[in-house]
């Protein structure tokens, strides 16, 4: 039998569709991309729960937590304008009372102007996300160029305002319903369900994979043995 000769251009045409070189940037997708079906399947599921978690937070802050300091802003405006008006008068039944304590009682809203009594001032990356939208909200309502405001957690909730017109006193009101808000509970709540929602998920995807790996391994067995 007598072989036909191969065409050169043959190989010309197999080296033309041959498999390209892979890239970095897939080499690296390679190493980080999960093996298994299993852990593919929980990575998916956990990018949803996260996902979940942050609209929910978005969703409380956009409709609920901004506006309510906001609206926490202009009270604080309009108190501190009552503060820094010496010419304001309050009367009850003829007699006058004392602005600032009126307030402090009524509201527990004080002026400080004892430098033992001021807050030592540190940076707070959480706390400063809060304060900042009140200090925005409260430089506009007070038409000022900055107004600072701290928030103090112990030993007691209460925040601190400062303005350039106080010369540097400040203006300390108490908080005394954040006492009830739990910083375990907070992180309990965005660590804790994500963690739990990977472990169930883990426990069930591997249940669900072990029928089919199962087959894949007779099948792969019966390729080559030819028993299963």
């Amino acid at each position: 039998m007598k072989l036909e000769p191969i065409d050169p251009q043959k190989f010309t045409d197999y080296e033309a569709y041959s498999e390209r070189k892979r890239t970095r940037w897939e080499r690296f997708l390679d190493k980080i991309k999960p093996r298994s079906a299993a852990m593919r399947t929980t990575v998916l599921v956990l990018f949803i729960v996260f996902f979940s978690l942050f609209m929910s937070l978005w969703f409380f802050w956009r409709t609920l937590y901004l506006p309510e300091i906001q609206q926490h802003a202009r009270y604080l405006a309009v108190e501190i304008e009552i503060l820094n008006n010496p010419d304001l008068r309050i009367y009850h039944q003829n007699t006058e009372v004392d602005v600032d304590d009126w307030l402090r009682s009524r509201v527990g809203i004080e002026y400080v102007t004892d430098p033992k009594e001021y807050p030592n001032v540190k940076d707070k990356v959480i706390a400063e996300f809060f304060t900042n939208q009140i200090e925005a909200k409260l430089a506009k309502e007070l038409k000022v160029e900055h107004a600072t405001v701290y928030f103090q957690f112990k030993p007691s909730p209460r925040i601190w305002i400062q303005t350039p017109e106080m010369n540097g006193n400040w203006v300390r009101e108490p908080l005394k319903t954040y006492a009830n808000y739990s910083p375990e509970l907070i992180f309990g709540w965005l660590l804790g369900v994500p963690l739990i929602a990977a472990a169930i998920i883990l426990t069930l995807v591997r249940q669900l994979n072990r029928p089919l790996r199962r087959l894949q391994n007779a099948a792969n067995s019966y390729s080559k043995t030819g028993t299963a």
